[in-house]
């Protein structure tokens, strides 16, 4: 994608949904054993071939959820999510949860959970369930911002409280299936909350409208103010003392890869919620909607793909159980490092400079990075995970192409293949991590490290 259609195309998308809250410490010692769950079900093998989207809607209508962050002297976030996980799922290596249900939704919905700028202020997790009044409390297990996606888990007895509450099945149809398997063109809906409460478990139907995935980026307002003789950043004015004169800007919040784009109606509260194949398979969360004034339209949507959840949530759920006792889901930022591919240098240089700063406006983690000081990356057009920064073995400026692990080689083009690859691992792995040095002309350049 070119420098100038970025600039025009991308500046239509926008977040749907801003999220609030803070993290939630995971406590191994659940105290289950006065506790009894009934059985759920699984709702997709319930699902007939002859079955309509409609029908298999009001299937899965109690197990599509709304899910609520409050955040105290804030207010609340609202967006969706499902139930994929319960107690009766069998995970792939054989063991069957005995314990409460898990709910997936987008990363944004819930991320004030874990942002640094919003860890003074008291947050909680709820999902809602179809119809009803009460809360229920959520503990986070897992989240992943380059991938905009979390999960939740609830350990009340939700099937007491609602009838033909279940979980749905996942299936990835976009990043490693066959490709008679692939999304094209296909019939697709999703049940969500849009806009408030009072619209929870709203059907819309529609199509995946482009065969190609496609990349974008979000921003979010970052401000700028000055304590103590120095610029300080935040996303949350609420912790800006009293007086001070504010300053605030669109900053590079997120860079998104293999998005889905649908012809989906959704808005603000969607995000989050289960987009749905015509067999009822679960094959994405809506994330990003077209900025209606901009584009004219609201019907040009996208989704991010379900495929990470595929590959970590055995694994949230084995060491939920206590089946294993360290979690195995590895991120980008287990190996210290902070970085990119070229297409988030192009999103990156196309931000202004803070005025008051004369820096480019950076804003990736919950930390504010000189934009600038990549400007030397700008012009590389090569493959690969640029290290814009880091704290562990490997140097700033070294460009990752492959993993090499157990006699067999993967090559890394972008980001998401790294994301992609450190799912398959597990915490004690030994990878050879292969590329070039930037900063020595391209080198050849290898790092062997344990995760």
């Amino acid at each position: 994608m070119k420098k100038k259609g970025i600039a025009i195309f991308l500046a239509l998308v926008f977040v749907i949904s801003v999220a609030i809250g803070c993290c939630f410490l995971f406590d191994f010692n659940f105290e289950y054993q006065n506790k009894t769950f009934s059985t759920t079900s699984n709702l997709t093998q319930k699902v007939d071939i002859n079955m309509a989207r409609v029908d298999i809607a009001s299937l899965y209508i109690n197990s599509c959820v709304s899910v609520y962050v409050e955040t105290k002297d804030i207010g609340y976030s609202l967006g969706s999510g499902a139930c994929v996980a319960a107690k009766g799922y069998k995970t792939s290596s054989g063991y069957v949860a005995e314990r409460g249900a898990y709910f997936v939704t987008n990363y944004h919905v819930i991320s004030n959970l874990v942002e640094e700028d919003f860890a003074e202020f008291d947050s909680k997790a709820y999902i809602i369930l179809n119809g009803q009044v009460s809360k229920h409390e959520c503990k986070l297990l897992w989240h992943d911002k380059d991938v905009d996606m979390a999960l939740l888990y609830c350990d009340d007895n939700l099937v007491d409280e609602i009838d033909n509450f279940g979980w749905i099945d996942i299936k990835d149809r976009t990043i490693d299936c066959d490709e008679i398997q692939k999304l094209n063109f296909d019939k697709i809906f999703t049940i969500g909350t849009p806009l408030n409460l009072e619209y929870q478990n709203t059907l819309a139907l529609g199509y995946v409208s482009n065969q190609k995935l496609k990349e974008s980026y979000t921003s979010k307002e970052l401000f700028v103010y000055n304590s103590n003789s120095e610029y300080k950043f935040t996303t949350n004015e609420k912790v800006i003392p009293s007086r001070q004169t504010l300053y605030y800007y669109d900053v590079l919040n997120n860079a998104y890869q293999d998005l889905i784009m649908m012809n989906l109606d959704i808005t603000n509260g969607n995000s989050g919620g289960a987009i749905f194949d015509e067999s009822g398979y679960i094959v994405g969360l809506s994330t990003l909607g077209i900025n209606y004034q901009l584009a004219n339209t609201s019907a040009l949507n996208f989704a991010v793909p379900i495929y990470p959840l595929t590959r970590i949530l055995d694994k949230a759920i084995e060491f939920n159980e206590g089946i294993t006792q360290i979690s195995n889901i590895i991120k980008i930022q287990d190996l210290g490092v902070f970085g990119g591919d070229k297409n988030e240098l192009l999103y990156i240089m196309d931000f202004g400079s803070i005025k008051e700063t004369g820096e480019k406006s950076y804003y990736l983690d919950g930390r504010f990075f000189n934009a600038q000081e990549l400007n030397k990356y700008k012009d590389y057009d090569g493959d690969g995970f640029i290290i814009f920064s880091s704290e562990g073995e490997l140097e700033e400026g070294f460009i990752l192409t492959s993993i090499a692990f157990n006699d067999e080689e993967k090559v890394i083009k972008n980001r998401n293949d790294l994301i992609y690859y450190l799912y398959s691992c597990k915490k004690g792995d030994v990878i050879n991590l292969k590329g070039v040095d930037f900063n020595s002309k391209l080198q050849e350049k290898s790092y062997i490290i344990e995760l």
